[in-house]
C-alpha cells in the first residue's frame, strides 16, 4: 500500500461505485451547505483586515478635524465649492437640470 492510498483510501472497482452515489435531494442539501459555508469566509477575511486598518486610522481623527475647524480654508468643502463655483448659468448642474 503506498502513502497515497494512506492519505485518499483505495481506488473503488466498478462495482462499488454504486454505492457511494447520491441522489439529488442529498446532493442538493450536501453541496448547498458547502456553498453557505464558502460564502462566510468572504466578510470575515475582509473584517480581519478592515478592523485592525480602522484602528491604525482612528489616531488621524483628532487631528485632521482639528485642521478643518481652525483653518476652514484648507480642508472644508464648502470653501472649495465657495471657490469653484461657476459663473456662467450655462455650465452648472442646476442649470442642467433645470432648476433655477
Amino acid at each position: 500500500m503506498n502513502i497515497i492510498d494512506l492519505i485518499v483510501g483505495k481506488p473503488l472497482r466498478t462495482s462499488e461505485e454504486r454505492a457511494e452515489q447520491i441522489g439529488p435531494a442529498a446532493g442538493v442539501s450536501i453541496f448547498g451547505l458547502d456553498g453557505l459555508s464558502s460564502a462566510a469566509y468572504g466578510p470575515e477575511a475582509a473584517l480581519s483586515l478592515l478592523i485592525p486598518l480602522g484602528l491604525l486610522g482612528v489616531r488621524y481623527i483628532l487631528p485632521v478635524s482639528l485642521a478643518i475647524i481652525v483653518r476652514p480654508s484648507s480642508g472644508a468643502s464648502s470653501s472649495a465649492a465657495s471657490e469653484d463655483v461657476v459663473t456662467r448659468p450655462g455650465f452648472s448642474p442646476a442649470a442642467r437640470n433645470g432648476a433655477s
